[in-house]
């Protein structure tokens, strides 16, 4: 059943069962786990959950992958929330992850819409 449940993003209510059964149990999840997560958030703008649990998955050192980083600034630029996103991009260094093509893309989005809201882009 887990299995099910921590391949399956869009069922959020599933995955946060699991998340509660798995910290009861005592289990700690890894990046995969919350990436799924995290996903199923920024899908629902859920940015203020999404960044509790990105909270929670560096309390316990879990080492945030580039997808992961993506997921977090597309979902913030969503939401225009320019400054968190200017606070990810700084934290790459910091977890030592390199800008990957996802997180390459998810800037070039941000900068996009930042330039439209400000009249400057095409659009």
């Amino acid at each position: 059943m887990a299995s099910s449940l921590y391949g399956n993003a869009d069922d959020l209510p599933a995955l946060e069962a699991l998340f509660l059964e798995m910290a009861q149990k005592g289990i700690l999840p890894d990046i995969h786990g919350f990436s799924l997560l995290l996903r199923a958030y920024a899908r629902r703008g859920e940015v203020e959950l999404l960044l509790q649990f990105w909270e929670r998955m560096v309390r316990q050192r879990v080492r945030p992958s580039g997808f992961v980083f993506a997921v977090v600034i597309r979902a913030l630029a969503a939401a225009r929330r320019t400054e968190a996103v200017q606070h990810k991009i700084r934290e790459l260094s910091f977890y030592a992850v390199t800008p990957d093509m996802w997180i390459v893309s998810s800037l070039l989005n941000f900068w996009m819409q930042i330039g439209r809201a400000s009249g400057r882009g095409r659009g």
